[in-house]
């Protein structure tokens, strides 16, 4: 009878670190993949005193760190345009103040410039598997307020009957 070759070994070691590996995530299935197993939404809401809008939400995402040090959140969700606009006015936002994306053309020093780079890092826009198309014009929300003084930049993509999606990313915790 032969020995186990060296190379057998080795497959089989790799593939149980990567079960291990794999199973270490957040069990949340609505949890981005890395998100922390010891993260849960409700914790993460807490932590920047913020609730879900008052309607059923669907596609419901999150990923973020509850603790002051690097503390953030970023967080997604469908909901009809109605209860988005309920959600967006309980936070303070004014809804005619907003930014687009892609931003207007600009003149710089006679040169025409176009800004469509990413409204969000592209770690945040990996996450979310944000593609979006220039062509379009979406808003984006920088006065996103929490009653815990934290502040969250809200892009609002619309999804034609399906209501609209909401896309947030945390600019500041609230904390000093």
């Amino acid at each position: 009878m032969r020995g186990v070759p060296a190379a057998v070994y080795a497959v089989c070691a790799g593939l149980v670190f990567l079960l291990v590996a794999c199973s270490s995530g957040n069990a949340d299935p609505r949890a981005f993949q890395g998100t922390d197993s010891d993260e849960s939404l409700e914790k993460l809401l807490e932590s920047y005193e913020l609730t879900l809008p008052p309607c059923e939400v669907e596609g419901l995402r999150f990923t973020g760190r509850s603790r002051e040090v690097a503390k953030h959140l970023l967080l997604q969700f469908r909901a009809p345009e109605d209860c988005v606009n309920t959600y967006l006015d309980s936070h303070h936002v004014d809804r005619k103040l907003f930014n687009t994306w892609p931003s207007p053309p600009t003149v710089l020093d006679g040169k025409k410039l176009t800004t469509t780079s990413p409204p969000f890092s592209d770690d945040a826009m990996e996450k979310f598997d944000l593609k979006l198309d220039p062509r379009k014009t979406y808003k984006l929300y920088t006065n996103f307020y929490t009653p815990a003084d934290a502040r969250f930049t809200a892009l609002v993509v619309p999804q034609d009957d399906r209501g609209q999606t909401v896309y947030m990313v945390s600019t500041y915790n609230g904390e000093d």
